[in-house]
């Protein structure tokens, strides 16, 4: 199956092939063939790679799937998770309730996560984070989760309102 074309302007499709669903990025982004990201995603794109000591990338998104049907709990515990293992000396993640979203005829629960932390090398003048979840049921009736993970309060940072069109442009193949 081929990947639709993108339904936000200026983008590229990402496309979850194994789950049939796909969500649009940035033009600008690099979509992964097949990579896996380090929390179990699939269907990764990424922006800004190597862009500063100790940071991989700026920001990445990736589809993951959840154990539960929850989505409000799907949607909190994926993002706490991506905090964790995205920002392993961060100790002060915090989590925004859950609210209602609706993509192109995906309904869910988005959360967003934010915390500090500190760069593994000297040079990088991030210290923040943000990462935003979309849990929706999928075509197949399992749960699944689009998390954007970002670097704050630097140069070229995701902005919410990008993350918004990320979110919002799930939809199934």
């Amino acid at each position: 199956m081929k990947a639709p074309a993108p339904v936000v302007p200026g983008y590229r499709t990402v496309a979850a092939l194994n789950y049939r669903v796909a969500y649009d990025v940035p033009d600008t982004w690099t979509v992964a063939a097949t990579t896996t990201y380090r929390i179990a995603g699939t269907a990764t794109a990424s922006d800004g790679e190597n862009y500063c000591p100790g940071s991989a990338y700026r920001t990445v998104t990736f589809i993951s799937p959840s154990p539960t049907a929850d989505l409000a709990e799907a949607a909190r515990t994926m993002g706490l998770s991506a905090a964790k293992s995205g920002y392993s000396n961060s100790t002060d993640a915090s989590a925004t309730p859950p609210t209602a979203l609706t993509a192109k005829g995906m309904n869910g629960k988005a959360v967003q996560v934010t915390g500090t932390w500190r760069p593994s090398r000297p040079g990088c003048t991030t210290t923040t984070y943000a990462v935003h979840t979309f849990a929706f049921t999928a075509p197949s009736g399992s749960t699944l989760v689009l998390g954007i993970v970002a670097d704050t309060g630097t140069t070229g940072e995701l902005t919410p309102s990008v993350a918004q069109q990320i979110l919002g442009s799930v939809r199934p193949l």
